[in-house]
């Protein structure tokens, strides 16, 4: 996950330099860190993810700010979810048994139903949020790791009360956030009369690889793209559509973006299938052709992979031959001047250590797109065990930092 802290050191140093700068972007947007704290800096935003999940997060943060009207949208859904007697299922999938039990199936089921109730899109996205949270912590996977993995049957001792009192702890919780950041918001003088983000905020469902988004008011370029691709197919790295597979299966889709297909999480594996990477098409000669010359970094790490392990030679190369055509769209849709910031993780494939921040600076290069310098950082704690069935994890991340030539 991106460090706040740390972005916001970078952010502020950029502003310093350039104060003129108006409009961040990530085009992987995540849980939305630089969205909040392009708000915080009152910055246009532009943001993209191909997870559903991160855009309902993003689009919470960023719309539903009026906490007062939130806390009673969740009083009266808990209050209705109580009362509720109704033991059907809102929803049905193949091995829900295996991730739920009973009780927590009618659990949910309830507050779904509730949620569904309210008339507020902004309040129920919030909801949704809270939702995803209690179908984390109640649901029969373990929650230590982004991989879904089932708990031992002795912990699968859910009741509906504890469902039902998770969710209205999780969205309490979650008010207390949204107050304090509308305080700080509109102590910035960064919200309007009516308690709305001054500034625009586009927030779309798509694939960075394919498309880069625009400001949908003025399709203007943003100055700054500040972002964290991922650091390999997701499937072997960080599995956040995994993740967010099970919390999907509860809540409304029409809800983040009437652009997403109902469909777009039917399998465990179709987020991160269609993140970059987890496509592995059999053109694999052609892609490693097209991922550079002999001399770069990606080539010679690659021919050095062959040598060790097909699998991971395979996973590297179409990764990359994705990453790059992501970091072309992130080149041509940052403006001349604008400055580009990723963080970086170097995991390991086929027990070596993938050197991804030098093969995104030869990559940018390639695009007219000159590195300024780059932070290391170790990484103190993570949600991934120290090694999985690959290889073993990353334990520190780079923030490179590029800008674009006022010619490129």
């Amino acid at each position: 996950m991106m460090v706040p802290e740390m972005q916001k050191q970078v952010i502020m140093a950029i502003l310093y330099k350039h104060p003129e700068i108006q409009t961040f972007a990530d085009p992987f947007l995540g849980s939305g860190t630089i969205l909040a704290l392009a708000m915080l800096h009152g910055r246009r935003f532009i943001g993209q993810d191909i997870n559903p999940l991160s855009l309902l997060i993003s689009k919470t943060r960023a719309f539903s700010l009026d906490h007062v009207g939130l806390l009673e949208a969740l009083e009266r859904v808990y209050a209705r979810a109580r009362l509720d007697s109704a033991t059907c299922y809102a929803v049905r999938f193949k091995r829900q048994a295996k991730w739920f039990t009973k009780a927590a199936n009618i659990a949910l089921s309830r507050l779904m139903s509730a949620i569904r109730k309210e008339s507020s899109l902004y309040s129920r996205r919030f909801l949704w949020v809270c939702l995803a949270e209690t179908v984390r912590l109640n649901s029969n996977s373990r929650t230590s790791t982004y991989k879904l993995h089932v708990r031992p049957a002795r912990d699968r001792n859910v009741t509906i009360s504890d469902v039902l009192e998770s969710f209205n702890s999780i969205g309490h919780r979650n008010v207390e956030i949204v107050q304090e950041f509308q305080r700080v918001l509109r102590q910035a003088g960064h919200l309007d009369s009516n308690g709305r983000y001054k500034h625009s905020i586009t927030i779309r469902y798509g694939d960075s690889a394919r498309r880069f988004p625009r400001d949908r008011h003025t399709n203007e370029k943003p100055d700054l793209v500040i972002t964290s691709p991922s650091y390999g197919d997701n499937r072997t790295t960080v599995p956040y559509g995994q993740a967010a597979w099970l919390p999907l299966k509860w809540i409304d889709i029409e809800d983040i973006s009437q652009r997403i297909s109902p469909s777009v999480a039917d399998g465990m594996y179709d987020v991160d299938n269609r993140s970059l990477g987890g496509r592995r098409p059999r053109n694999l000669e052609a892609r490693r052709k097209v991922i550079g010359p002999a001399r770069n970094t990606a080539a010679v790490y690659a021919d050095s992979l062959a040598r060790l392990s097909h699998d991971g030679h395979s996973r590297f190369v179409h990764f990359v031959y994705d990453l790059r055509r992501a970091l072309r769209q992130i080149a041509t849709g940052c403006r001349n001047g604008g400055y580009i910031v990723l963080t970086l993780g170097e995991r390991n494939i086929s027990g070596t250590v993938c050197p991804l921040a030098a093969v995104c600076t030869d990559l940018l290069k390639s695009f007219g797109i000159e590195e300024i310098t780059h932070i290391v950082r170790r990484i103190p704690s993570k949600r991934m065990a120290e090694k999985n069935r690959h290889s073993a994890t990353i334990t520190r991340e780079y923030v490179s930092i590029f800008r674009k030539c006022v010619t490129a």
